[in-house]
């Protein structure tokens, strides 16, 4: 139980330091289905600089990963993923035409992934 709460508890600037930079206002929610056959979210919210931070929700753990701007990624980037469970995995934005978030693939080592259609 104490190692569980030592990892969220170092999440947590992660997570301040990203979500308290939201300048650029352009916010997406969206869903899928996980591979470990359970619903997952994500939200992405563009920073000041124009970067996209992600928040993905999955069944036990929390993840966050920061994508380049669209202006610098081109039509996808991808970034490594930082969870609350101490997992580590690789999540890749995908713009579409508009230049604004259309999905997000992602995989977790060792437990999986999906994909965030906003």
């Amino acid at each position: 139980m104490e190692s569980k709460v030592i990892r969220y508890l170092a999440m947590l600037p992660l997570l301040l330091v990203g979500c308290g930079d939201t300048g650029g206002g352009n916010v997406a929610s969206g869903a899928g289905h996980d591979t470990v056959g359970k619903m997952s979210s994500g939200t992405v919210r563009q920073k000041s600089d124009g970067s996209y931070l992600f928040v993905l929700n999955r069944p036990g753990a929390a993840c966050t990963t920061v994508f380049a701007p669209p202006a610098t990624a081109g039509r996808s980037d991808l970034s490594q993923l930082h969870c609350t469970d101490g997992g580590r995995g690789s999540a890749t934005i995908i713009y579409g035409s508009d230049r604004k978030p259309d999905r997000v693939v992602y995989a977790v080592n060792g437990s999986g992934g999906g994909t965030i259609t906003f």
